[in-house]
């Protein structure tokens, strides 16, 4: 049986995928899995966000990594599996911290503070919270300040740290506000 040249070249990148080192895969392979994440199909996302991370690797790509890892765990917080979602948070985190990328490590923060508000242990989603308030705000990042605000506030709320949550609800509607209307206050 003869096969053409197309159908060998097919056959051999379906049975060795080639990763290009631009990570260029990993991003088709994630704006797929986004796709699938936003249809609602969660177990294929994370299928997917899986084989995105794993070209990733491949590439060498320290920020796609990242957020892979940070959309795995979003996948896996939706899927209800906490434990997973928190062990691929803190596999981030600690990606981060190697990389020296603060902005990821601020947003991983958030997530593990929401991850810990939703399994009811207030005192760490405090600690994580704070810290991506911290970072965030050194950043000058305001709309992941805001969310970070309000993230701590819901902590504080839910700890009885009533008037502590209030200063923090009104300064990210504060921040939220400055930041939406700076372009415009120029004019």
């Amino acid at each position: 049986m003869k096969l053409g040249i197309t159908a060998i070249v097919a056959a051999a990148i379906f049975i060795c995928p080639l990763y290009d080192k631009s990570g260029q895969d990993a991003r088709a392979c994630g704006q797929r899995a986004r796709y699938e994440m936003n249809a609602g199909r969660l177990r294929e996302a994370l299928a997917l966000y899986r084989k995105a991370l794993q070209q990733a690797d491949a590439s060498g790509v320290d920020d796609l990594r990242l957020r892979y890892l940070n959309n795995i765990a979003a996948c896996e917080l939706r899927l209800f599996r906490f434990k997973d979602a928190q062990k691929t948070l803190i596999e981030a985190r600690r990606i981060g911290f190697e990389t020296n990328n603060i902005e990821m490590i601020a947003a991983v923060d958030g997530n593990l503070a929401t991850l810990s508000l939703q399994t009811s242990d207030f005192s760490t989603a405090e600690m994580y919270a704070r810290e991506s308030v911290d970072v965030y705000s050194k950043a000058f990042m305001p709309e992941q300040r805001m969310r970070a605000l309000t993230i701590l506030a819901d902590v504080l709320s839910l700890r009885g740290v009533t008037q502590e949550a209030e200063t923090n609800y009104r300064t990210a509607i504060a921040t939220g506000w400055s930041s939406c209307c700076l372009p415009w206050r120029s004019s």
